[in-house]
């Protein structure tokens, strides 16, 4: 997990129970000899209650879907405690109730609309013989690879190669592109492995002026992320530059 500032640590904590306010609360147990799954609250269902539980069998489809709704409750609800001791152990003021969806003064080119709306690996000139597979994405580098692992061990969504491109004649197809739910804003990441080579270096500066000559800001939309080569990835830096972008986009946020 990171957490920038004392802003994003209130809006991690605000957009985590935002998430548990939508999903149902409940626990698992058996009953008649059969495991189930007991449904306490559900948001979309006031009927159930504690004192109006629904128990469901859990290979029963209905108990299968409300399982992992559960399973994903108690996640949050986990990761809700840790953030707010944390806040205690920290802060003396309660953190402040902001309100989710977020009111901003600019949304940005790159949207969390455009990101959901995006679909992975669109870069038609992928070589297939260099070609990772990782936890359903298609990566074109190892370094890549550990850039993906990085937002996995941070709990961030993200896509591979998704079309940011104008138009026809210039390809814009980010290597990774992360969102970060609780600033509702996806960020995408360039990352040119070979900056030593002057040749490539020179095509990594061209792709970085179509970026923002096509309106993608730097560290709100976009980051570039430079290496010299292979060994020399450095994942404290990676994330300095991912939390370059959070603290950016803090400022757009209307609270």
């Amino acid at each position: 997990m990171i957490i920038v500032n004392k802003t994003h640590h209130e809006l991690l904590i605000a957009y985590n129970k935002y998430r548990l306010s939508k999903l149902p609360y409940g626990f698992f147990e058996m009953h008649r000899g059969k495991p189930v799954v007991c449904i306490t609250r559900d948001p979309n269902n006031p009927g159930i209650t504690s004192k109006n539980k629904r128990r469901l069998r859990v290979d029963s489809e209905q108990g299968r879907i409300y399982s992992r709704l559960v399973e994903e409750a108690r996640l949050i609800k986990s990761k809700l405690d840790h953030l707010i001791n944390l806040w205690k152990n920290t802060y003396w003021k309660e953190p402040r109730d902001i309100k989710f969806p977020l009111k901003k003064t600019d949304y940005g080119k790159l949207t969390g609309q455009l990101y959901f709306q995006s679909e992975e690996s669109c870069n038609p000139i992928l070589t297939k013989s260099s070609l990772i597979d990782y936890n359903g994405h298609t990566l074109r580098s190892k370094n890549e690879l550990i850039a993906c692992k990085s937002f996995d061990s941070w709990g961030y969504e993200y896509k591979t190669e998704i079309d940011l491109s104008p138009d026809r004649f210039t390809n814009l197809y980010p290597d990774v592109t992360f969102y970060a739910p609780e600033i509702e804003k996806p960020v995408a990441v360039e990352i040119d492995g070979a900056a030593d080579n002057e040749s490539y270096l020179m095509k990594a500066e061209n792709r970085k002026f179509m970026y923002l000559s096509n309106g993608y800001r730097e560290y709100k939309d976009v980051i570039f992320l430079r290496i010299i080569n292979p060994q020399d990835y450095n994942d404290r830096l990676f994330k300095d530059l991912i939390s370059a972008a959070i603290l950016c986009n803090l400022s757009d946020i209307i609270i």
